[in-house]
């Protein structure tokens, strides 16, 4: 089952899968600023998704002082 973030994540992603499907299969033309757009949208979509590494969980020591 998807989590509601990767749900969210998916229809983000499908305005630029319709664009890009209609430059492929339409012919359609790009702007740039359109294309710079779709390259934003999908950096933040990767960003995004990188977890970064757990922090270690400190131990604590019963009866001993630092």
């Amino acid at each position: 089952m998807l989590s509601a973030t990767e749900v969210t994540f998916l229809g983000l992603l499908s305005p630029v899968v319709a664009t890009a499907l209609g430059w492929l299969v339409l012919g359609q033309e790009l702007t740039a600023a359109q294309v710079l757009g779709a390259l934003i949208v999908l950096a933040a979509l990767i960003a995004a998704q990188i977890r970064p590494a757990p922090l270690p969980t400190p131990r604590i020591l019963a009866g001993k002082e630092s």
